[in-house]
């Protein structure tokens, strides 16, 4: 209950950095035998607001195969559709491209963390109410507010998967795609399940411009 009326009437802002932000974003679905050692992997990679921001999208062409995955969303799908030349899971995108060195994952942070970025993004969130400002010379970029959440697991009954126990961390739960500067959410009333909220921006050919987070619980 404190930390509920704690979000409720405190206020957060932060602004991305002068530097490229890594936007880590994997395609999964729990009902994929192939997407739980990705999960793993992506569970592993801590959230560094200026470093590299992980987010797991989970994807709903799976769901008539044996298990609906409660955190797909259709969004997340037509999403990989247009960023992917070939629609697979696990698929991960490391600055809106295909990406397949996850071993290789600290060196290419380092290499996008040196280039500047090309927009500013300012993220607030105050009371239950999420708000992100994009500032970007590239024409026709768009703003991407989404929050998240951590350490959620999952019995799976059927499927590929089915008498597993899956673990999930950095679940974006709700994703808001504007051709604005500005785009807002609302969380959820029961604040403390959302673990934190992120905004990135992305040029019309796919590049991300800029990305930035701000953790909510703990902090």
């Amino acid at each position: 209950m404190g930390w509920l009326l704690m979000l409720l009437v405190a206020q957060k802002t932060v602004e991305s950095p002068p530097h490229k932000v890594a936007l880590l974003e994997l395609y999964t679905s729990e009902g994929c035998s192939s997407c739980p050692p990705a999960d793993r992997w992506l569970n592993g990679i801590a959230l560094d607001p200026e470093r590299v921001i992980p987010l797991a999208l989970h994807v709903d062409y799976w769901d008539s195969l044996g298990w609906p995955d409660r955190f797909a969303q259709r969004a997340f799908s037509e999403r990989q559709a247009e960023r992917s030349r070939e629609v697979y899971t696990p698929e991960t995108l490391l600055d809106g491209r295909e990406w397949r060195a996850r071993d290789r994952l600290e060196d290419a942070v380092r290499a996008l963390n040196a280039q500047p970025a090309q927009a500013k993004i300012t993220l607030t969130v105050a009371g239950r109410s999420a708000h992100a400002r994009l500032e970007t010379q590239v024409a026709g970029a768009r703003l991407f507010l989404v929050a998240w959440q951590d350490g959620l697991e999952v019995d799976v009954a059927r499927g590929e998967n089915a008498g597993r126990r899956l673990r999930h961390d950095h679940v974006v739960r709700q994703f808001v795609a504007v051709r604005q500067s500005a785009a807002e959410l609302e969380l959820p009333e029961r604040g403390g399940q959302i673990d934190g909220v992120a905004a990135f921006a992305e040029a019309p050919d796919g590049q991300i411009l800029q990305a930035v987070a701000l953790p909510l619980r703990g902090k």
